[in-house]
């Protein structure tokens, strides 16, 4: 997934603590928490919307192929 190390995480805190000053980190952190938050739900909302669709055409392929199945069978009743 993402290669980081220990080192590479403690030098972006202590640059994000230079550039955001310390009395606004904890203001900050709920932000990234929020955007965090938001961007899980957006992200579960569009899997499941997904599994939806793939069901939905699942079922239909399902039952296009019945309905081929029958109709056929109604062909070979015929001949």
């Amino acid at each position: 997934m993402i290669d980081i190390s220990f080192w590479e995480i403690l030098v972006i805190i202590i640059v994000a603590l230079v550039i955001i000053k310390p009395e606004n980190v904890p203001k900050v952190a709920c932000n990234i928490g929020r955007w965090f938050r938001y961007l899980k739900n957006l992200s579960t909302s569009l899997t499941t919307a997904v599994n939806k669709q793939i069901q939905i055409e699942a079922e239909r392929e399902s039952q296009e192929k019945q309905q081929s199945m029958e109709a056929d069978g109604k062909e070979q009743r015929h001949d």
